[in-house]
C-alpha cells in the first residue's frame, strides 16, 4: 500500500462542515441523516478530488481538505456549493454546508499538519453560515485575478477570530446564481457591538451601567425609562456595548425613531441585524429562523411610540431563549416579564461644595467636555465652575438640556447664558402647573437654544418638522428653501453644529432628522407660525415629484435606484398622501398611482392595494387624469393579486374617466387591466375590451403595450377553449415583451405558454420553459413570479403520481402569496390547484404533514425541489 505524500510549504487548507446538523437527525431519524450524510459525503469528494484536493478526514460531517494551488481550493468550494444547492435531499431537506479556505504554512507534526494557519482556516470556516464560503485575505490576493467565471471575491472586513491574536481581514465568495447575502458572521468583528459610534465622549453612569448589567443578566427584557431628554438612548447604547461580549452574537441597535405601526417591528429588527431578505419569506419569518439559537442582545431604541409591539416582544423572547431585550421608552411597555429602570438626572452637587467635588460632577463634566468641542482653552475658575452648576440645576440635570446649553458658549460667556435662563425659568412659574417640572426644563432648554437662532435657521428649523421620518439636503431644499432662506444646506450644518437636528449617512449624501423631543417643539412652532398649509403643499410637490420618477424608471436600468429612494422616503410618502386626503385628494390619487410599480415590485403589494382602493372610494365620484390613474393601478395591482372583483370595479371606474381624458395610451392601459379582470366571469367581454386595448397600443406604436394586450388576450381565449390560438397569441407576446425589454410580463408569459406547451405534447420543453421562469424570478427577487412557478410546477409533480410533493409545492406557493396579499391563482392558466388535488386524494394526516413540510419550507429548498422535477411521459388529455 502506498503511503501518502503530504505537501509541505505553501499550501490552502479547506474546512467545511453541515449548518444545522443536528436539527436534521432530529427531523429525518437517524437511518435518513446518515443516507443523507453520505450523498454530502459524495458531493464534498468529488468536487475536491476533481480539483486535486487531498482529503485529511472528516469528523462527522466536517471535511478538512489540503490544496497545493489556491485557485483549485476555490473551485473546489464552487462546484460543491452548486452541485449541493441542486440536489434533491429527503423529506424536504435543506442541506447547507459552511466553507472556510486560508492558504499558509503547511507545516507537518507526525502525519498530520499543525501550526496557527491550519486553526486559522478553521475558525475562518466556523465564522461562516450555511452555502457561504470565506476566504482569508491570503487566499483573495493569490486568487482574485483568477477566480472561475461567475464567482467574485466580496470584502467583509476585519474580524477577531477565536483563540487567535489580532484580526483578520475575510472576503466571501459570490457564486452567481446562489445566495450572495448571510447574516453577520459568527465571529468577533471588530465591530462586536454593532452598535451607533459614539461621536462624543460618554460621561458617568457607572453606577447605572453596573445595575443594568446586573439585570440584563436577571431579566429577558430591560426597559430603560425617562422623559425625552434623560439620556437613555445613549446610556442603552453604553450598557449593550459593555455587555456584549457575554454573548455570542454580540449586540445591535434597532433604532425605531421613525418606526410607527408594530406590524414593522420585525423588519426593522431584521434589517439592524442584517439579514437579507429572503425571497418570498415575510421579515418575521425571516428573524425568528435565525434568531432562535442566537445569543445576543437587542437594543430597541423609542419603543413607547409602538402600541401593540408586546405581542411581537413576547413572541421574539419565547422563540429565542438566547436573547436579551434592552429597551427605551418614554413609560413601561407592560410586558410580562418586564424590568424597569428608571433613567435618572444627573445628580448636581450643592453650589457651595469644594471645586473638585464641583468638577467631579457628572453634570459639570458634561457640560465641560460639551463646550470644550467648541472652545478647547476653557478653563473655568472657581466662581465660573459655581455658574455652571447653577446652569446644571436650572435644567434638573436633564443631559439633553446641559448639552444644548453648553453649545451655547460659541457666543455667550458663561453668566450670560446662566441669565438667560434664570429669566426664562423665572417666567416658566405661571405657566402650566400639570407638566413635570423636568420635561418643562428641557422644553426651556430647547426653546432657548431655539431662541438663539438667527431668524432664517429659526425659520428652517420648524419646517424641518413636516417631515417624517427624516429627509435629504434635496428635499430639505425643496420643501423649506425659499424667503428669507437663502442657503439651506448651511443652515442644515449650523442646526446639525448646535445639536437640533442629526446628520446620518446615506450614500454620497447625509439624511437629516430631529429627536422626537426636538420635533414636537418644532411642530409647535410649525403650527404658531401659520405656515403648516404652505409647507404641506411643498412637500407633497417634492415627493410626488419622487413617486413619479420611480414609476418613469420603474422599466429601466435606473430601477432600483429610485425604488430605494422610494423605500427610504416611505414614511414620507405615506404622510403626503394622508395629508392630501384633507385638502387636495387629487394630489394624494396622483402619488399613490405614480406609486404603482414600486408597490408591486418592491412587494409592497398589499399596501398599494389597500391605499389605491382607499383613495379611490374616498375620491369618487372625481373625475379627471388623478382619479383615473389612481383607479387604473389599483386595477392592475389587484389583477396581480388575483382579487378579480376589485380589479373589475377599480377597472370600469378608469376606463370611464379615461374615455373622458385625451390620454389614449393610458386608456388602453386601463382597458387592459379592466379586461383580464373580467376573464373570469365574461371571457367573451374581456376580449373585446382587450381588442379595444391593443388596437390603440398598436395606433400609437407601443410594442411593449402590444406584448402586454396580447398576454391578456391569450388568457381570454384559454378561458374560451381555443388552445392553438392561445398558444400562437402567446409566442407573439412574448417576442414583443422581449424586444421592449420588459421582464415582469415576459416572464408571466412565459409561464403560460410553457404550460401550453405541455398540455400540446411538448414537455421537454414546457418544463424546461417552467426552470427558466423559476430561476428568473429567483433571480429577480420576484416573489409573484416564484409563487406562480411553484404552482403551475406542482401541476406537473400531480401529473407524475407524486401529489405530497405538489402539497408541498402548492403551500409554499400559497404561503408566499398571503404574504403579498394576493397572487395570479393557478386556475387562470386553467392549472390545477395542487392544495385542491392534495385534500381530494391524501389522507387528511397525511395531508397536513406535507402542507405544513411545504409552508415551513425555505424558498430556495422549495425552488430547489421544484427545478429537479422531471415531468411524466405524457400529460394528461385535456382535450
Amino acid at each position: 500500500m502506498l503511503e501518502r505524500v503530504l505537501p509541505t510549504g505553501t499550501v490552502t487548507f479547506l474546512f467545511s462542515d453541515m449548518e444545522r446538523s443536528t436539527q436534521l437527525v432530529q427531523k429525518l431519524g437517524q437511518e435518513a441523516f446518515t443516507s443523507l450524510l453520505e450523498q454530502h459525503h459524495r458531493i464534498l469528494r468529488a468536487a475536491c478530488s476533481a480539483h486535486g484536493g487531498i482529503e485529511l478526514g472528516t469528523e462527522g460531517d466536517s471535511f478538512f481538505v489540503i490544496f497545493t494551488d489556491a485557485v483549485a481550493a476555490v473551485e473546489a468550494a464552487v462546484q460543491a456549493q452548486k452541485e449541493l444547492a441542486a440536489a434533491s435531499w429527503p423529506d424536504d431537506s435543506r442541506v447547507r454546508v459552511r466553507m472556510g479556505i486560508h492558504t499558509g504554512s503547511g507545516v507537518l507534526g507526525g502525519d498530520d499538519y499543525v501550526g496557527v494557519d491550519v486553526n486559522r482556516a478553521a475558525r475562518i470556516a466556523g465564522a461562516g453560515h450555511g452555502a457561504q464560503v470565506l476566504i482569508s485575505e491570503a487566499t483573495r490576493t493569490l486568487v482574485a485575478d483568477r477566480l472561475p467565471d461567475g464567482v467574485r471575491a466580496q470584502a467583509l472586513g476585519s474580524y477577531r477570530l477565536k483563540d487567535l491574536p489580532g484580526a483578520e481581514a475575510l472576503a466571501q465568495l459570490e457564486i452567481r446564481g446562489l445566495p450572495a447575502a448571510f447574516p453577520p458572521l459568527r465571529a468577533l468583528d471588530v465591530r462586536r457591538a454593532h452598535l451607533p459610534p459614539e461621536s462624543t465622549s460618554f460621561i458617568g453612569r457607572v453606577n447605572e451601567l453596573d445595575q443594568i448589567a446586573r439585570l440584563t443578566s436577571e431579566h429577558r427584557l430591560v426597559t430603560l425609562t425617562g422623559p425625552g431628554g434623560a439620556g437613555k438612548s445613549r446610556l442603552a447604547v453604553r450598557a449593550a456595548a459593555e455587555v456584549a461580549h457575554r454573548f455570542s452574537d454580540g449586540a445591535f441597535f434597532v433604532g425605531l425613531a421613525s418606526v410607527t405601526d408594530a406590524g414593522l417591528l420585525p423588519a426593522a429588527i431584521a434589517s439592524a441585524i442584517g439579514l437579507p431578505e429572503e425571497p418570498g419569506a415575510a421579515p418575521r419569518t425571516t428573524l425568528l429562523t435565525w434568531i432562535r439559537e442566537r445569543e445576543l442582545v437587542l437594543l430597541l431604541d423609542n419603543l413607547e411610540q409602538l402600541e401593540g409591539a408586546g405581542p411581537i416582544i413576547d413572541e421574539l423572547l419565547s422563540f429565542a431563549p438566547g436573547v436579551r431585550l434592552l429597551g427605551t421608552s418614554r413609560s413601561r411597555l407592560h410586558v410580562a416579564g418586564e424590568q424597569e429602570f428608571p433613567v435618572p438626572p444627573f445628580a448636581v452637587p450643592a453650589r457651595d461644595a469644594d471645586p473638585s467635588a464641583l468638577e467631579a460632577s457628572e453634570a459639570v463634566r458634561l457640560f465641560l467636555d460639551r463646550a470644550r468641542l467648541i472652545r478647547p482653552d476653557l478653563t473655568p475658575a472657581d466662581d465660573e465652575l459655581r455658574i455652571i452648576v447653577d446652569i446644571c440645576r436650572r435644567l434638573d440635570g436633564l443631559p439633553l438640556a446641559i448639552e444644548l446649553a453648553a453649545a451655547r458658549v460659541r457666543l455667550l460667556p458663561l453668566p450670560a447664558i446662566r441669565d438667560r435662563l434664570l429669566r426664562r425659568l423665572d417666567a416658566l412659574v405661571g405657566g402650566v402647573s400639570t407638566v413635570p417640572r423636568r420635561q418643562q426644563s428641557l422644553r426651556e432648554a430647547i426653546a432657548w437654544s431655539h431662541d438663539l437662532l438667527d431668524e432664517p435657521g429659526k425659520v428652517l428649523f420648524r419646517r424641518l418638522a413636516v417631515f417624517v421620518g427624516g429627509c435629504t439636503m434635496e428635499a430639505a431644499e425643496g420643501v423649506c428653501g425659499g424667503r428669507p432662506l437663502a442657503d439651506v444646506e448651511r443652515g442644515l450644518e449650523a442646526l446639525v453644529e448646535q445639536s437640533l437636528i442629526q446628520a446620518a449617512p446615506n450614500g454620497s449624501e447625509p439624511r437629516f432628522s430631529m429627536l422626537e423631543t426636538i420635533g414636537e417643539f418644532a411642530r409647535e412652532r410649525i403650527d404658531a407660525s401659520g405656515e403648516w398649509s404652505e409647507l404641506v403643499i411643498a412637500h407633497r410637490s417634492v415627493f410626488r415629484r419622487l413617486a413619479e420618477a420611480t414609476l418613469h424608471h420603474a422599466d429601466g436600468p435606473g430601477r432600483d435606484i429610485w425604488f430605494d429612494r422610494a423605500e427610504a422616503d416611505l414614511d414620507n410618502l405615506r404622510a403626503a398622501i394622508v395629508r392630501a386626503v384633507v385638502d387636495d385628494p387629487r394630489e394624494g390619487l396622483a402619488i399613490a398611482a405614480a406609486l404603482r410599480s414600486f408597490w408591486l415590485q418592491r412587494n409592497h403589494s398589499a399596501e398599494g392595494l389597500r391605499t389605491l382602493v382607499a383613495l379611490g372610494d374616498e375620491a369618487a365620484p372625481l373625475d379627471g387624469p388623478e382619479f383615473a390613474a389612481a383607479t387604473a393601478a389599483a386595477a392592475a395591482i389587484a389583477d396581480w393579486l388575483g382579487d378579480y372583483a376589485t380589479a373589475r370595479r377599480m377597472g370600469e371606474l378608469s376606463v370611464t374617466a379615461y374615455r373622458d381624458t385625451e390620454d389614449r395610451w393610458a386608456l388602453a392601459e386601463a382597458l387592459g387591466s379592466f379586461a383580464f379582470g373580467m376573464i373570469e366571469v365574461e371571457p367573451a367581454t374581456a376580449l373585446v375590451l382587450n381588442k379595444e386595448s391593443y388596437d390603440i397600443y398598436q395606433e400609437l406604436g407601443d410594442v411593449r403595450g402590444e406584448g402586454q394586450a396580447l398576454l391578456g388576450r391569450a388568457t381570454a381565449l384559454f378561458a374560451l377553449g381555443r388552445l392553438p390560438e392561445t398558444r400562437d397569441v402567446l409566442e407573439r407576446s412574448l417576442e414583443l415583451l422581449r424586444r421592449a425589454g420588459d421582464q415582469y410580463f415576459a416572464l408571466f408569459c412565459g409561464i403560460f405558454l410553457a404550460r401550453i406547451k405541455l398540455l400540446t405534447g411538448d414537455l421537454v420543453g414546457g418544463m424546461s420553459d417552467y426552470r427558466g421562469v423559476l430561476e428568473t424570478s429567483q433571480r429577480m427577487d420576484l416573489r409573484l413570479g416564484v409563487a406562480a412557478g411553484l404552482d403551475y410546477i406542482a401541476e406537473v409533480a400531480v401529473w407524475a403520481g407524486d401529489v405530497p410533493q405538489a402539497v408541498r409545492l402548492g403551500a409554499t406557493a400559497a404561503r408566499l402569496k398571503e404574504e403579498l396579499g394576493g397572487g395570479v391563482p393557478p386556475r387562470m392558466g386553467g392549472a390545477l390547484d395542487p392544495l385542491e388535488v392534495g385534500r381530494e386524494r391524501l389522507a387528511r394526516v397525511e395531508f397536513d404533514r406535507h402542507a405544513a413540510a411545504g409552508r415551513a419550507m425555505d424558498v430556495d429548498s422549495a425552488i430547489a425541489e421544484a427545478l429537479a422535477l422531471e415531468p411524466p411521459a405524457a400529460a394528461p388529455d385535456h382535450r
